[in-house]
Order: structure tokens, then C-alpha cells, then sequence
């Protein structure tokens, strides 16, 4: 994100473009009154990228949260369930924007956003504390599950059907949460530096040697740097 004239504005560089620049997006915000945050605060980060054409971003609303289709370059906001809170964690899983909500200290409801367009939320999933199987390393003792409201969820994996989660309060307990079996699991991870962030690799036939973009067959792709997406966001904070 790029901060000018007193708003939020976007800059967006798309690969393939025959103007090799950045191209300025005014931001979802014309008046300062209108920002449902604290902007000496709050910082735009975490983006959940959809298919590389949807941006979504959390900005501390219990009402929406606000939404950009690359294609059009327009800005939209995404009404939110009845909650009352912006306590609430957005994914991309299985191709589509997630929202996970603490219900409680035992509950994460998981809401998939089905039509962009009708603000339609569907339930997919609840996790509950007395209804999964809970392990952990040998090197623990606890043997229940978290308090579930201490919980924000990092990525999905395998096409969404695992859920991996980080302690807010214990630096080094991650989960990971296998929704079609009902398991949550914790490690010990200590070897993650404070800060960092955890974003999605997938392999691609597109490498970049020297800014130049090559199609490369299958078995000559090792090595090259995953490009899932065609649209590039640069943060400015």
C-alpha cells in the first residue's frame, strides 16, 4: 500500500503490461472519516490473494471488509456475518476467500465466500473442542486442546482441507487442523525468526532469469521461482 495526500492508495504492477510501471490506484477511502480503523495504527498488510485476480484485506471492521478484482481495478466492500467483532482471520482456501471465526473459547466456525458480488457466506466447517482428536509432541504434558480464541489461522493447506494455526500468546505452538478427520495436532516449531510470514509456494513453468519472463518445460522448471499469481502488490506503509 502507498500513502499520499492523506488517503490509501494502491499501486499495482501486472506482468506482460507493455509500460514497465507501477500504476497508482486511488484507495477505498475518499473521506478519512470514513476508515473504520485507527490510521495512526493500523498498516495494510496480510492480503489474501484469490486466484491472482481477487485482493482482500482485513481493515478492523466488525461490518465488511474491503476487496479489489485486479481485472477491473475497482474497490468493493464485502458485507460480514452478524458478529459483532473484528476478531476474524481471512484465508484463501480451495480457491475461494475463508473467514474463521471464534464463536468461543471451543469453537472456530469456517464461512467460505460463495458469490463476491451477493456478499453470500456459506458455513463449511466447525471446528469444536469435544468433538476432534487432540495430539501433541511427546515433550508436552497438556493433552487438551487450546483455547481456541488464542488461535489465528496462518494458510491452508492441501486444498484446504488443512488448516495450519499459530498461538497468539506461546511463540513457538503451531497447529495444524485436518477438517475431514477431525484432528488437531500441535508442534513445537523454534526455529522461526519473530515476523516472519508464511505465504503459499506452488511450483510454475515460469522462471525469471535477469527480469526476462521463459516458458520452460516441465522437467526443466526445478528451481524457478513459483508465480501462481500475475499480479504483484507492493506495500507502502
Amino acid at each position: 500500500m502507498h500513502m499520499y495526500d492523506d488517503r490509501f492508495g494502491l499501486e499495482i504492477f501486472n506482468l506482460g503490461w507493455s509500460k514497465e510501471k507501477w500504476k497508482r490506484i486511488p484507495g477505498p477511502f475518499n473521506e478519512p472519516l470514513e476508515r473504520p480503523f485507527n490510521p495512526q495504527t493500523f498498516r495494510w498488510k496480510n492480503v489474501v490473494s484469490v486466484n491472482g485476480q481477487f485482493l482482500y484485506w482485513n481493515v478492523e471492521s466488525s461490518r465488511y471488509i474491503v476487496g479489489m478484482n485486479v481485472s477491473d481495478e475497482k474497490w468493493r466492500r464485502i458485507n460480514l456475518l452478524d458478529g459483532g467483532e473484528h476478531m476474524y482471520d481471512l484465508l484463501e482456501m480451495g480457491g475461494k476467500l475463508a473467514l474463521f471465526y471464534p464463536v468461543s473459547n471451543t469453537q472456530i466456525d469456517v464461512w467460505i465466500l460463495e458469490e463476491l458480488e451477493e456478499h453470500n457466506w456459506i458455513k463449511r466447517h466447525s471446528m469444536m473442542a469435544d468433538s476432534i482428536s487432540y495430539t501433541m509432541d511427546s515433550s508436552r504434558r497438556c493433552t487438551h486442546p487450546p483455547n481456541f480464541t488464542k488461535l489465528f489461522a496462518l494458510t491452508a493447506l492441501e486444498d484446504g482441507q488443512v488448516i495450519m494455526f499459530k498461538h497468539k500468546i506461546s511463540k513457538h505452538a503451531y497447529y495444524l487442523y485436518d477438517m475431514k478427520r477431525g484432528k488437531l495436532k500441535r508442534s513445537n516449531v523454534r526455529k522461526i525468526r519473530k515476523g516472519s510470514r508464511f505465504v503459499h509456494y506452488r511450483s510454475s513453468l515460469i522462471c525469471w532469469r535477469n527480469g526476462i519472463e521463459k516458458e520452460l518445460p516441465a522437467d526443466k522448471s526445478r528451481g524457478c521461482s513459483a508465480l501462481p499469481e500475475y499480479s504483484v502488490v507492493c506495500p507502502f506503509c
